[in-house]
């Protein structure tokens, strides 16, 4: 016959991290390449196209077959840096931006003010003037392992030519990019972040010397 004892869970010694089984299916995702250089959109000077279009069909391929994510560890899936350019298409369609000094820490609502401290409102109008910090920097989101920086480059970079576009161009992702480990670092996550910098490193290093 069996005893009709009721089982009392607590009886056992039963453990479980609840938090650690939710990350661990979070950082289910393929490793894969942690960093991706994108724009917000197409537009930009002429001579800053084909500048932009090697880092599409040249460095981020290189990126994609070269980096070894494998070792850097589960923590963090992607680093986007998404580039806006200055650009002009018509006289009702431009952006050229200029960028805000660093120590003064603007917000969204303090842009068009400092500028018209600069230039005057029809000034503005007619050139497409947009003040922008050159760095944001978003919020890392562990769910997805993902941050997304922007980066903001003057009509001035299209002035260059094109392999000091190129330097131009990776001074600023690298800076950024170090920027974003440092914050990273201090959240204590665990990743190899000086395997994965150092191979980013090495293939930017090629692409910008080519």
């Amino acid at each position: 016959m069996l005893s009709e004892k009721k089982t009392i869970l607590n009886e056992y010694n039963v453990q479980e991290d609840i938090q650690d089984l939710i990350l661990a299916n979070q950082r289910n995702w393929i490793p894969k390449n942690p960093i991706l250089i994108t724009r917000t959109i197409s537009n930009c000077y002429e001579n800053s196209k084909s500048v932009i279009e090697s880092i599409d069909k040249e460095l981020q391929p290189e990126l994609d077959l070269k980096m070894k994510p494998e070792k850097y560890g589960t923590a963090i899936n992607q680093i986007i840096f998404s580039c806006s350019y200055s650009f002009y298409d018509n006289n009702s369609c431009k952006t050229n931006y200029i960028i805000a000094d660093e120590s003064l820490k603007l917000k969204q609502k303090d842009f068009y003010p400092e500028l018209l401290k600069i230039f005057s409102k029809q000034e503005i109008e007619k050139n497409g003037y947009f003040l922008r910090n050159r760095y944001e920097y978003g919020n890392f989101n562990s769910e997805k392992g993902k941050i997304t920086n922007e980066i903001k480059f003057e009509k001035e970079l299209s002035d260059l030519s094109y392999s000091k576009q190129k330097q131009i161009i990776a001074e600023h992702i690298t800076f950024s990019l170090n920027t974003t480990i440092e914050k990273l670092k201090k959240k204590k996550i665990i990743y190899d972040f000086e395997s994965m910098r150092n191979d980013f490193l090495e293939i930017l290093t090629k692409w910008k010397s080519n």
